[in-house]
């Protein structure tokens, strides 16, 4: 959850009205050229905050950023995002060590509505299979680096839709501006 500084109840409405094809970014756009601030608050599942703290205690504000810079800078590129989080930009090795914890645990067991006890539930590793049939098996006890090295060049961010979880729908409570954004990871 986000919360908006600067605006008043007035320049909700105005947002809230923009319905354009890239409406998230139009309407992110339309928070700062209002003068309005965007402050990450905190992640609304408190199962989903609980496991990515287990990952690293920063992790619910490292992806709060990433969720939001997602979309004002219009990249799906969760290497680049990590790379260049405010927490993380002056140590590439500790983003891609993050990154790649962050990808195994959502891969190999955790889930974001259920309490995580931090361990990976896969025997063995990766099928990949190409398009030609070829496969190969990324093992998950000899070739951990390769796993990760996999994980960090295959996914992605993605958009899930803004009409269906009210993403970006600005709200106000107790006199603050508020909103949310989703975030879902997909295979390349």
């Amino acid at each position: 959850m986000y919360h908006v500084e600067y605006l008043n109840s007035n320049q909700l409405n105005l947002i809230n009205s923009i319905n354009t094809n890239r409406k998230l970014i139009d309407r992110l756009r339309k928070i700062e050229d209002l003068g309005g601030n965007i402050v990450f608050e905190k992640i609304c599942s408190q199962d989903f905050d609980y496991n990515l703290q287990l990952i690293d205690t920063q992790m619910p504000n490292i992806i709060g950023d990433i969720c939001l810079r997602s979309y004002k800078e219009d990249t799906k590129d969760l290497k680049y995002l990590f790379k260049t989080n405010k927490l993380l930009v002056e140590n590439e090795f500790l983003a891609l060590d993050k990154l790649a914890k962050f990808l195994s645990a959502f891969s190999f067991n955790m889930k974001p509505a259920t309490k995580w006890d931090g361990t990976e539930d896969v025997n063995g590793g990766i099928i990949i299979v190409s398009r030609q049939g070829e496969s190969l098996i990324l093992d998950l006890i000899y070739n951990k680096n390769e796993v990760n090295k996999y994980l960090i060049n295959n996914t992605k961010l993605d958009s899930p839709s803004s009409t269906r979880y009210h993403m970006l729908d600005l709200f106000e409570k107790n006199g603050t501006i508020y909103f949310t954004l989703n975030l879902q990871v997909r295979y390349k």
